[in-house]
């Protein structure tokens, strides 16, 4: 059974022999860990995919790293276009201010 999702995560794994996928609907959140198994591994790191509706139709997508925004895009659901918006990297090992870590 398929479903529309607005978000779509799609991971390739040298222990699958296809792609796996998953859907999400407004927010989807990963925790990455590391180690040598699931008993021993720590966090590593996190990433989050955002969608909230900006006006009728319009829709802001964003995608963090650690709580920091990395990418940014409108969706105008009418024109089906995509308008991506530029971010200045941040090349700094800074900790983010308190306005940076609401996803909204």
């Amino acid at each position: 059974m398929s479903r529309a999702y607005s978000i779509w995560n799609d991971v390739e794994a040298c222990i699958y022999n296809s792609s796996k996928s998953w859907g999400a609907k407004d927010t989807c959140n990963v925790n990455v860990n590391v180690g040598s198994s699931s008993k021993y591994s720590n966090h590593f790191v996190s990433h989050t995919t955002t969608k909230r509706e900006i006006k009728k139709n319009l829709f802001e997508f964003r995608f963090y790293v650690n709580k920091q925004i990395i990418k940014r895009a409108l969706f105008d659901n009418l024109t089906k276009s995509f308008n991506f918006l530029d971010l200045d990297p941040c090349t700094m090992n800074q900790e983010p201010n308190p306005k940076q870590l609401e996803l909204f």
